[in-house]
């Protein structure tokens, strides 16, 4: 398990402050819950090899070292923390179903601890990484995203529905569903609208929306609500894009007044105004 845009983006920069050009000292693997499921522990017993590496390249989910080796690791939300190496981290709740480690990078002065504790977290260790994104485009890289990649991209997807061709886990990028949502009302398309049914106009619009969200997340303007690598839980500011969710369903919509109104698809459930997002079929 991944974080998804915009946490990821908040814990990218927490990590890479803390860790870029340190030199890894030791690696520590501690299991606190044997569970009846055991996690895929493949590169457990390769953790010693990144020891007196330098750390090269950081997000929220890797550390590249000197010499190509990668560590990637995928953990539950709070699952990553950053502490002082004289002090015991916080205890650590055990899961009564799933086996229970932490791998934790030892530095100079500090610690990088990643909880694994559910069966969507793993570890693994590379010797050639690939140093790319895991979705077809990097929104969060402008030299990657722009106008005509994305347009390429939908026109690669056929007639599917632009939620699906966007955020969920087939989609362009990695994006929160909420936020997608977000988007999409501001730019008065519905979720389920097919591809070959959006003018230029509404292309570029998703497009400089998502641009944009990206932008203020990265400079601070905006922040989203969760627990940074300290532990605390860290209170958002995005008022406007929660929006589009469960919680205002069936409420007024900002622009016209009309109530909320939800769609199902791609295994979850969409929020969209009836008269400000018309279905484009």
């Amino acid at each position: 398990m991944q974080p998804s845009i915009p946490i990821s983006i908040l814990l990218t920069k927490e990590i890479q402050n803390a860790v870029l050009g340190q030199v890894i000292q030791d690696m520590q693997l501690h299991c606190f819950n044997e569970g009846a499921y055991v996690l895929e522990t493949l590169s457990f017993d390769r953790i010693k090899e990144l020891v007196g590496k330098k750390v090269v390249q950081a997000n929220a989910n890797i550390i590249h070292v000197e010499g190509g080796m990668t560590a990637e690791f995928g953990y539950d939300n709070g699952g990553i923390r950053v502490y002082d190496r004289k002090k015991e981290p916080s205890t650590l709740k055990k899961t009564p179903k799933t086996g229970g480690y932490t791998v934790t990078f030892v530095f100079e002065d500090i610690c990088l601890m990643v909880v694994l504790s559910s069966w969507t977290c793993r570890f693994k260790i590379y010797d050639d990484y690939q140093l790319v994104p895991r979705y077809p485009l990097d929104i969060t890289d402008p030299t990657d995203f722009t106008f005509t990649r994305f347009k390429e991209w939908l026109d690669s997807r056929g007639n599917i529905a632009i939620i699906d061709a966007c955020a969920t886990y087939k989609g362009a990028f990695d994006v929160y569903i909420s936020f997608m949502n977000y988007i999409l009302w501001m730019c008065g398309i519905h979720p389920k609208s097919k591809l070959k049914k959006l003018s230029e106009n509404d292309i570029q619009c998703l497009y400089e929306n998502v641009v944009k969200m990206v932008r203020d997340f990265k400079d601070g303007t905006l922040i989203s609500e969760y627990v940074d690598i300290n532990g605390n839980k860290i209170c958002g500011n995005n008022v406007s894009l929660s929006l589009m969710t469960g919680k205002n369903y069936q409420k007024p919509c900002p622009k016209c007044g009309s109530p909320i109104e939800s769609v199902k698809g791609s295994g979850t459930k969409h929020y969209f105004c009836p008269c400000c997002q018309v279905l484009k079929k």
